[in-house]
Order: C-alpha cells, then sequence, then structure tokens
C-alpha cells in the first residue's frame, strides 16, 4: 500500500493533472459559491431563476462531457486537453476584461458561467482518463488520490470565495480567470513540458 502511494505520488505528471482536475472543478465550485448571493442579492434575481440557471449550467456540463467522449475518437486526450485548456483561459480572459464593462450584468455572468462549466466538462474527464491510464495496475490507489487532491484543492478554493467574499461579477471572473491561469501554468510546465520530453528522447 505505501508502496503504491509512493509510486503515484512521486509520478510529476500523474500530480499534474489531478491538479488540472481540482482547478477546473473549482471553477463549478466558485460558481455554487458565489452565485446565489450575486445573482439573488446583487442583481436581484428569484432563487427559483438561480435554480433553472443551475439546472442548466449542470446539462451544460453533462453534454461537454458527452461531446467529449465523442470526440475522443477523433482525437488524442493530449490534443483535447491542449485546446480546451487554451480556449478556456481566453475565455476567462475575455469574460474578466467584460466584466469591467457590463458590469453587473446577468448574461455575461450566465454565459460566462456556463462556458466555464463546458471547460470543465473537457478538462475534468479528460485529466482523469489520462492519470488513471498511467497506473493501470495500482488505478484504485490512483483513484483515491486524485478524488483526495481533487476534494483538498476544491476546499481551498470554497475557502478563499469565502473569505474574499465575492459579491460582484468582476470577483467572479477573478476567481474564473486565477483558476484557468494556474491550469494554463501546470499544464505548460509539467504536462506539456514532459509530453515535448518524451517525444525528443530517443527510443530504445
Amino acid at each position: 500500500m505505501k508502496k503504491n502511494l509512493l509510486e503515484v505520488t512521486s509520478h510529476p505528471v500523474f500530480i499534474a493533472l489531478v491538479i488540472l482536475m481540482g482547478l477546473t472543478y473549482s471553477l463549478i465550485i466558485v460558481f455554487n459559491t458565489a452565485g446565489p448571493f450575486l445573482i439573488q442579492t446583487k442583481l436581484h434575481y428569484s432563487p427559483v431563476f438561480f435554480g433553472h440557471l443551475a439546472l442548466i449550467f449542470g446539462m451544460v456540463f453533462l453534454m461537454a462531457t458527452l461531446i467529449c467522449r465523442f470526440i475522443l475518437r477523433f482525437f488524442t486526450m493530449e490534443q483535447i486537453l491542449s485546446v480546451a485548456i487554451h480556449i478556456s483561459f481566453v475565455i476567462a480572459l475575455s469574460i474578466l476584461m467584460l466584466s469591467y464593462w457590463l458590469t453587473d450584468n446577468i448574461l455575461l455572468a450566465a454565459t460566462g458561467s456556463a462556458l466555464m462549466f463546458v471547460g470543465t466538462g473537457f478538462i475534468f474527464p479528460i485529466s482523469m482518463g489520462k492519470g488513471i491510464s498511467l497506473f493501470r495496475h495500482i488505478s484504485g490507489t490512483a483513484t483515491a488520490t486524485m478524488y483526495l487532491v481533487n476534494i483538498l484543492i476544491c476546499s481551498i478554493t470554497s475557502f478563499f470565495v469565502g473569505l474574499f467574499n465575492v459579491h460582484s461579477l468582476v470577483g467572479l471572473c477573478w476567481f474564473y480567470f486565477i483558476l484557468l491561469s494556474l491550469a494554463f501554468v501546470v499544464y505548460w510546465l509539467i504536462v506539456r513540458k514532459h509530453r515535448i520530453k518524451s517525444m525528443m528522447s530517443p527510443t530504445t
């Protein structure tokens, strides 16, 4: 057991993929934590409206995962992960800039959050599948480690959302941008770098 855990936690790409899972799933946590106050108190929409919005976002997330599974027939996991992270990062930056112009705009809040759910629907399952594929012989240990770290990252994110008292669209968009910036850095410094290194290394 100890040997398996050490093998899993000492693999840099696996840890990077787990961090990507936690950071992208935290996008959903940010909305679930800050969304009710922003939409109901700040924008003065009813709890029923927020409930409908949350239901739609849940369906968006589900559809994204199904589409992701479908396009795996045509593209590799690495290609999908790369495109999803880069597009999500650009979207997060775009809605952050727009939030300073369209202050407290429900359409921007809803569209931006929905796109974050789409990004999560692509990045989260791909990272999970890629991570488990690295340890097929000890998939139980790998899965347990994944969800432990994922819960830890989501808990920390929820704490900071509450600590900084996110009560505006700008604040919400800043959290989206920070999380995806971290995911972007983790991807380029570890996942992408390791992939390039493995492609350049001579085969034996």
